[in-house]
């Protein structure tokens, strides 16, 4: 009989990062295709392309608060990551530049914390369990990249 995984397992962040991060490599590649073949003209697409840089700067500190202030990084990433994966697919009913402007504001002010949360959350782990245990951790999630990229 094997054992229950460690809640703290260096192997549960290297998937967490993965699972979360990843998904931005399809999205922000072939979104600005998308919206190109959608109307858009060059200035408008730098506008949107801008805004997530924007809203990275806004809405990070706003969802580190909030996730000082719940305790629970976790339940905050992983509502921050289901929630924008909610709210993107609704760029496909719409070609209207205001509303699709708005729908990557609010995409992005879900989605742009995503990552130093989970980077913080590494980070509490690893200043509890040392930096030999973060090592391991991040060549495992390379070795695991490069696995899923060699797929692709």
């Amino acid at each position: 009989m094997t054992e229950p995984p460690n809640k703290n397992s260096p192997h549960q962040y290297s998937l967490f990062h993965f699972i979360t991060l990843s998904p931005k490599g399809g999205i922000l590649v072939y979104m600005n295709l998308y919206l190109k073949r959608a109307g858009l003209n060059d200035s408008q697409l730098g506008t949107i392309a801008a805004i997530f840089s924007f809203m990275s700067i806004i809405s990070s500190p706003i969802w580190g608060i909030i996730a000082d202030s719940v305790k629970d990084m976790r339940r905050i990433i992983v509502m921050l990551f289901l929630s924008a994966s909610l709210v993107y697919p609704s760029l496909l009913f719409t070609r209207n530049y205001y509303a699709i402007c708005g729908i990557i504001m609010f995409f992005s002010f879900l989605e742009t914390p995503v990552a130093p949360l989970n980077d913080a959350l590494t980070l509490n782990f690893i200043s509890q369990h040392g930096a030999a245990t973060a090592e391991y951790d991040f060549e495992d999630q390379l070795e695991l990249e490069s696995q899923c990229s060699y797929l692709n």
